[in-house]
Formats: C-alpha cells, sequence, structure tokens
C-alpha cells in the first residue's frame, strides 16, 4: 500500500497495488475540502496506470468532510478517466456524500444539456436572422427598383409633355444645341462604332466559317453574318458605344451643373432645364443612333466580306449575290426600328441620372457608372422584346 497525500497532511489519496491489474483501487480519506483541493489536484495529475488496467475504483469511505469543491474534483476525475476508455465508479459512499456526488452530477447533465439547447438555439437564431437579412435586402432590392421605375416614368412622362408644348412652339425648341450634340455625341462616335462593327463582323465570319467548314457549309456564312448584322450585331454595337460613351458623358454633364447649382440658377431667371438640357439632348440621341447604327451594319457586313475573300476563300460576287438572296428589307427594317426607341431609353436614363446627382463628387460617380449599367441592361431588355415580336409577327 503506497500514500499519496497534500502538503497539509489532512486529505490524501492511497493506491492499492494489491489487486490485479485490470483493477485500480483509489482509497481517498481526510478533509476533501477547497483548503486542500490544490495539493490534491496535483497529485491526482500524477496518478499513472498500467496497460492493463480497465476499471478504477475509488473508495469514499474514508472521507470524513466532504464539500462541494471536493465532490466536483472527483467527478471531473471520474469523467476525465471515462474519457481515456476507463471504467470508473466510486465506493463506499456516505449516504450525505452520495446526496451531494448525485446533486453535483446532476446539476452537470443540466449544465450540458443547456449548452446544447444555446448552441442550437444560437444556431437557429442565425440561421433566423440570415434570413431576415436576406428577405430585408430582397425587399430593398425590389423597393428600389419600383421606385426607379417609377422615377423613369414620371420623368419620360414630363419629357413627353416637354416634347408636345415644343411641337407646337416650334421657336422654343433649340436647335443650335440640338447640332451640337448631333455632332459631338452621334456622329464623333462613327469612327469608333466603324471600327468595332468591322472586327467583329471579320470576328463572326471567321468563327462560324470555322464551325460551319466541317460540315462543308461555309457559304451559309454568308447568311448568318447578313442577318446577324441587319437584325442584331450593328445596333447593339452601337448602343453599346453610345450608352458609355454618349450616355455617360449626358450624366456627368448635367451632374456637374447640378452640383454648381446651375440648374437652380436656371430655374431662377426662368429657363426650363427640361427643355433646354433634356430635350436637346434626347432627340439629338434618337437622330443620330440610326444614322450610326446603318454605318455600323454596312461595317460589319464589310467586315465579314473580306474575311470570306482572304480566309474562306469566297468572293465578293458570290458574297453579295448570296446576301441578296437571304436578306430583305425587312431584315434591314427591324435593325432601324429598334435604334430610335433604344436611343430614347439610353437619352432618358442618362438624363435623370444627372439630374439625381447630389452635390458631392462620389454621387456623380455613382449616376454617370448607374447611368451607362441602367442604359445597357434597358436596352438588352428591349431588344430582347423586339426579337420576339418581330419572330411572332413573321419578320
Amino acid at each position: 500500500m503506497s500514500n499519496v497525500m497534500s502538503e497539509q497532511a489532512e486529505a490524501g489519496i492511497e493506491i492499492d497495488s494489491s489487486g490485479d491489474g485490470a483493477i485500480l483501487l483509489l482509497r481517498a480519506w481526510g478533509q476533501w475540502t477547497l483548503c486542500y483541493l490544490m495539493p490534491l489536484r496535483d497529485e491526482m495529475e500524477k496518478l499513472s496506470f498500467s496497460a492493463t488496467t480497465c476499471r478504477i475504483v475509488l473508495d469514499l469511505g474514508g472521507l470524513s468532510q466532504l464539500d462541494v469543491s471536493g465532490a466536483w474534483l472527483l467527478i471531473s476525475w471520474k469523467e476525465k478517466w471515462r474519457s481515456f476508455g476507463l471504467e470508473a465508479c466510486f465506493g463506499n459512499v456516505q449516504p450525505t456524500h452520495h446526496l451531494l456526488l448525485d446533486t453535483i452530477m446532476t446539476s452537470n447533465h443540466k449544465g450540458d444539456a443547456i449548452k446544447e439547447r444555446r448552441r442550437e438555439e444560437g444556431l437557429l437564431s442565425r440561421l433566423f436572422s440570415s434570413f431576415l437579412n436576406c428577405l430585408s435586402r430582397l425587399g430593398y432590392a425590389v423597393s428600389y427598383i419600383l421606385k426607379d421605375v417609377a422615377s423613369m416614368a414620371r420623368f419620360f412622362w414630363v419629357f413627353m409633355g416637354v416634347f408636345i408644348q415644343t411641337l407646337f412652339r416650334p421657336c422654343r425648341f433649340h436647335f443650335t444645341s440640338f447640332v451640337y450634340h448631333v455632332d459631338h455625341a452621334g456622329f464623333r462616335a462613327v469612327p469608333i462604332v466603324a471600327l468595332m462593327s468591322f472586327l467583329l463582323g471579320g470576328i463572326l465570319v471567321q468563327q462560324g466559317a470555322l464551325q460551319l467548314g466541317r460540315f462543308g457549309a461555309e457559304l451559309f456564312v454568308v447568311d448568318l453574318i447578313g442577318i446577324l448584322s441587319l437584325r442584331e450585331i450593328g445596333v447593339l454595337i452601337t448602343v453599346i458605344m453610345f450608352a458609355g460613351r454618349s450616355g455617360s458623358a449626358f450624366s456627368a454633364e448635367i451632374g456637374a451643373m447640378k452640383m454648381r447649382e446651375e440648374l437652380d440658377a436656371m430655374r431662377v431667371i426662368g429657363i426650363d432645364p427640361m427643355s433646354v438640357l433634356v430635350l436637346p439632348r434626347v432627340l439629338a440621341l434618337v437622330f443620330s443612333l440610326p444614322l450610326v447604327a446603318f454605318i455600323a451594319d454596312i461595317m460589319c457586313l464589310l467586315g465579314g466580306g473580306l474575311v470570306l475573300e482572304y480566309y474562306v476563300g469566297i468572293s465578293s460576287d458570290i458574297y453579295l449575290s448570296r446576301l441578296r438572296e437571304v436578306i430583305d428589307f425587312k431584315t434591314f427594317l427591324v435593325g432601324l426600328l429598334k435604334a430610335p426607341v433604344m436611343a430614347l431609353i439610353i437619352g432618358i436614363v442618362a438624363c435623370l441620372e444627372g439630374l439625381s446627382v447630389e452635390n458631392n463628387t462620389n454621387s456623380l460617380g455613382q449616376h454617370v457608372t448607374l447611368s451607362v449599367l441602367k442604359s445597357l441592361f434597358l436596352t438588352v431588355i428591349l431588344d430582347s422584346v423586339f426579337a420576339i415580336f418581330f419572330t411572332f409577327i413573321g419578320w
């Protein structure tokens, strides 16, 4: 029998090694109270077991006193031994001590259950909070979209009122401003639009011939480039360039004027910014975009024809002859009918975003960016609607 005792020699634990190696018997004695626990804890940390030990019996018959701290230490070591895979139990427990140990064990189990329930409730709370956050963001997005649509509808209504008034009183129309914006926003965009259309036409023909050549149908590339150029590609390239070049410029110009309070000064002296700033710009886009789109169509066909002649080997005579067979006036008209409506959308959105700028440069940058994004988004949606409509009527 070996003894392990605390420094105060008022409490201790004995290791009985007389039994077999499978069962380790420990005898606790003395006062297992708060003032004697620190040395006991250190001594219990030093306990070692043989590899054959599978059960530990802790005899509590020698305890003279046991308080909550001592009972908690005993139970914690019992649970620790069980975590090591050892079977642990108490023996010779006095009735008063047994009641205290049961109370501590029940409290620990309840505490673990409460922690687990709180953990589950916390997870559910976080999931519910995330769900509410997603709903809040979705509601905010829908509210923002509805407000934006309503503001665009009101702005378009006011614009149409000013336009109708100008039709009855042409002298109020600022023709000089109209011509200026036709030149700067429209015709000066011709070089970049023509170059982009030329290159895109060549790329479409090259890729189309590469794919259709596997089936010996290179000639049908002419159908592809002819129909796509006149119905979609030419007008879409023009719309994209106008939205990024002219639309953003309109938003920046009007937004800068609002930041400098020039719009307020115009209203004070009796000048309507809608008739002076918005109407000439929007009409300039409506007038110039179809013309530039026509140039884009021609350049797209020209780029496709050059690639067909020098890359595929189809001569220009065959190319033009095939174009006359597959293209009719409806194909050409579909693209041009979409152009003024898309120009109107770009102009309305650009001017509205410019008038929405607040008195700071950050707002100016945000609304210029929104002008381009909204214009492209709305024009692509409108192009899809037109495609479905013209297909439905057989054009």
